[in-house]
């Protein structure tokens, strides 16, 4: 006889599996151009002319592709972890260690893939994670705490000249550092509570009554 938590696994996750199938199918038409280096001169440049001269390049690829096919991809993805958190507390195991071993090796084969070809995003999916999973249980508490933070830091560093960048110079090191302090605090925080304190506050309000610290996911 099956163990009603092998059926478990097998029922949530092939649906997911499907879905995963569908979207690599559609991904796959994003990464062929700089698989074969479409629109790529020998010296290395990108043409002027050609790659987004059609109407399947400039209308169908990226309604398509670029906002169908990549955003399923990465919602499967994180469903798939969540899936991994489900059957570890069903076998009462805590679900870190699976976690880290199934996104440790999923950044060691997209270090290898990334040997073949330099357009992997198998280890910024891997690295997103582990910096990620703690902060989606506080997701609300983060949110705004990043606003309020980058809010403060832009007007008490006004010598910075914000309003003069116009690209990613300093949005990117602004937002990892954010990210990363977030992530350590969180950490902490879910040592001793299941949720940040705005998500707390939050179940109190839909239940109409005061949540408990530990335990609950709505």
């Amino acid at each position: 006889m099956v163990p009603e938590d092998d059926v478990a696994d097998a029922m949530s996750s092939s649906g997911t599996i499907v879905v995963r199938g569908f979207a690599l199918a559609g991904v796959l038409f994003a990464d062929v151009p700089s698989m074969v280096l479409l629109g790529i001169d020998a010296d290395g440049q990108r043409c002027s002319e050609g790659m987004r001269a059609s109407v399947l390049d400039r209308w169908v690829f990226p309604l398509l592709v670029d906002s169908r096919f990549v955003p399923t991809f990465c919602f499967v993805f994180g469903l798939s972890l969540q899936l991994i958190v489900d059957s570890a507390r069903r076998r009462g195991v805590r679900p870190w260690w699976p976690l880290l071993l199934r996104l440790g090796s999923l950044l060691v084969v997209g270090v290898l893939h990334g040997l073949l070809w330099g357009g992997d995003v198998l280890r910024v999916y891997a690295v997103a994670a582990l910096v990620l999973l703690p902060l989606g249980r506080m997701a609300l508490t983060n949110h705004l705490g990043a606003t309020v933070v980058v809010m403060a830091f832009a007007h008490l560093v006004p010598a910075v000249g914000w309003r003069q960048m116009v690209d990613s110079q300093a949005v990117v090191p602004l937002a990892v550092a954010v990210l990363a302090a977030q992530s350590l605090l969180s950490r902490l925080r879910l040592r001793r509570c299941s949720h940040g304190p705005v998500g707390w506050a939050w179940r109190s309000v839909t239940w109409r009554r005061r949540a408990p610290t530990r335990g609950g996911v709505l």
